[in-house]
């Protein structure tokens, strides 16, 4: 079953922290294998909050994790990592 993450990127608050995000992002993914069906390509807003872009991505497979085990935690707290950016994000799975 595959997976589909929604980002949309409302604001840019520090450009030079953006783009090291977006390397930390990209590495991120690496393995990871998504189809890009939409990144930051031209868009009108309709409805709703004016923002800046957004990205929908594809991951050809979604699987949970196996009952018991943990990950070890990789990420830093969200007020530290989108401090680039104000950000929304939605993860759907079909």
């Amino acid at each position: 079953m595959p997976a589909y993450v929604v980002l949309t990127r409302e604001h840019t608050h520090d450009a030079k922290e953006m783009e090291r995000y977006g390397e930390k992002a990209k590495a991120a993914r690496e393995g990871h294998d998504p189809q890009p069906l939409a990144f930051y390509g031209d868009f009108e807003v309709l409805e709703g909050s004016a923002m800046e872009g957004a990205v929908i991505l594809r991951f050809r497979i979604w699987l949970p994790p196996a009952p018991g085990t943990k990950a070890p935690p990789t990420r830093k707290p969200a007020s530290t990592v989108f401090k680039e950016q104000t950000t929304a994000s939605l993860s759907l799975m079909a």
